[in-house]
């Protein structure tokens, strides 16, 4: 996993993410989802402040229609900051040895191959720096993002 922003040491504001401080909720598929990828997930966030929740009874909600039903449901959902969600996710990830994790990376090109898995090509600390065989490659960098410029 590459990342633009140098990493912090805790759940810190950094410049990538301007709305971490925001509320954010983790829905019950989601949860279920990042749970089966790092077990022991929703227990760290729970005891480091996150709250869990039930979407109609914990919960007001507006629609256009008019407010929701209060009462239990079997919507649940897991509430904490962005930046919590993030560090606690990061801190799990770099626990998995298939997985590597590097901040203050920039992407300067991808080379799609279609015989073959992409090569990836980043800077970091300022030397160039190359992955060959990745096994997934995402670019979560919006329209910036070197995969859709390579896609038009």
């Amino acid at each position: 996993v590459l990342d633009k922003d140098s990493l912090p040491d805790s759940p810190s504001p950094r410049k990538g993410t301007p709305q971490a401080v925001h509320a954010h909720m983790l829905l019950q598929a989601g949860l279920e989802a990042i749970e089966t990828l790092f077990p022991g997930f929703k227990s760290e966030m729970l005891s480091r402040g996150a709250v869990m929740a039930n979407m109609t009874r914990d919960w007001h909600t507006m629609l256009q229609e008019g407010a929701l039903v209060r009462g239990d449901s079997t919507l649940n959902f897991i509430s904490a900051s962005r930046l919590l969600i993030e560090y606690v996710l990061r801190e799990q990830l770099v626990q998995n040895p298939r997985l590597a994790l590097k901040g203050g990376s920039r992407i300067t090109d991808v080379e799609l191959h279609p015989e073959s898995a992409p090569i990836v090509h980043y800077s970091r600390g300022g030397k160039l720096r190359s992955i060959h065989n990745a096994d997934l490659v995402i670019d979560a960098s919006g329209r910036s993002g070197r995969l859709v410029a390579k896609s038009r």
